[in-house]
């Protein structure tokens, strides 16, 4: 069973009690809230990592996307996606592609994720099987 609750009430303890967070204790928070449906926490903690002068991980994006997909924002996890490759933060990978074309689907967008997968095709990223 997950515990996504329980590791958000682990995760504040560590802070109030002063006890450092890295990045990956922070991804692990934004999946948490995500996973709760709580995405608009996991983006207050994307500017938690900002303001600590850290920079975010392909991996932070890509569970935000896929947070938004799960709540069923998936035109903006489509216009985050955008966002990355047009300032070329990051190179998506095969996970993120994945969430974004998921997305797609899941709202009846199937020629756009076609599209996508294409253009997922074209480029340095090549799909998967699964």
């Amino acid at each position: 069973m997950k515990q996504y609750s329980t590791a958000l009430i682990l995760f504040k303890q560590m802070r109030l009690m002063g006890i450092p967070t890295d990045l990956y204790v922070m991804n692990i928070s934004i999946n948490c809230h995500c996973r709760l449906n709580h995405v608009a926490d996991g983006f207050a903690l994307l500017a938690t990592i900002f303001k600590q002068g850290h920079p975010p991980s392909l991996a932070t994006y890509t569970t935000l996307i896929h947070g938004l997909v799960l709540a069923d924002r998936v035109f903006e996890a489509v216009e985050l996606f955008k966002k990355l490759l047009r300032d070329k933060l990051y190179d998506p990978d095969q996970v993120m592609y994945g969430s974004v074309i998921n997305g797609l689907c899941k709202v009846g967008h199937t020629s756009k994720a076609l599209e996508l997968l294409r253009f997922m095709e074209s480029g340095s990223c090549k799909p998967d099987v699964v």
